[in-house]
């Protein structure tokens, strides 16, 4: 098995979330132990999707076919991540009560505005690196303040000058906290931020599913980010010409 059947595979197992009935053709694969799980494992996880890839097996009968000890890893890393999730959303809480207290208003992006809004029917599906959320630039520096105020620290001294906004102020951390913090004022990067930032989605935010004072993007904006998070902040474009 090659890398690139590899991620087809963990593709076709990921589609058994709104195709069940690929569960059959899943399973003759399985079966037919042409499937290299060590490489399956390190895309799946290469690509942060190793829980998700194991809550569609489990949820369409297929773990009886995989190795008990792949299972055994498979658990241990979803549950890490279900337990990783559940503290993101308490946190994502403590930010939103903490800033509203204070006039302000966040709006998560990403990840995180995905476990706000219920969008996986396991928590642990998606895995989530920091917590972004954003302002009306006027506004992050205040509520950049108001964090280091309150428990969190920068990972590195910056001064004034290096403030200056790109698309996010830089990280910052709470040693009682589980993921770092990335107060946005441009969702995308800023030679392309006049086509989707601010101004564009502000209209259009919704309260959480999940957290009643917490705001996300509406639908269609939250699936604009994703499209261009990879394809211009990460550089997609650029590496698959």
């Amino acid at each position: 098995m090659t890398n690139k059947e590899a991620l087809l595979f963990v593709g076709k197992c990921l589609s058994l979330s709104v195709h069940p009935e690929r569960a059959s053709a899943i399973q003759e694969i399985i079966q037919s132990e042409l499937v290299d799980w060590n490489l399956v494992v390190y895309q799946s996880s290469n690509q942060l999707i190793l829980p998700a890839l194991y809550i569609n097996l489990k949820r369409n009968n297929l773990l009886s076919y995989l190795p008990a000890e792949l299972i055994s890893h498979f658990e241990e890393i979803t549950n890490l991540n279900r337990e990783r999730n559940i503290s993101i959303l308490s946190q994502a809480e403590n930010i939103t009560k903490l800033l509203i207290e204070n006039g302000l208003k966040p709006v998560f992006l990403k990840g995180t505005a995905h476990l706000l809004d219920n969008l996986y029917g396991d928590i642990a599906e998606r895995m989530v690196g920091d917590i972004d959320f954003i302002l009306d630039e006027k506004d992050i520096l205040k509520a950049y303040h108001l964090l280091l105020k309150n428990g969190y620290h920068q990972l590195l001294n910056y001064s004034k000058a290096e403030l200056g906004l790109g698309r996010h102020l830089p990280r910052i951390v709470n040693k009682d906290e589980i993921a770092a913090v990335e107060i946005h004022g441009r969702i995308i990067l800023p030679k392309y931020s006049k086509t989707f930032g601010w101004t564009q989605v502000k209209n259009n935010l919704k309260k959480s599913k999940t957290l009643t004072d917490a705001l996300v993007l509406s639908d269609s904006d939250l699936i604009l980010n994703n499209i261009m998070n990879v394809q211009l902040n990460d550089k997609a474009k650029s590496k698959y010409k």
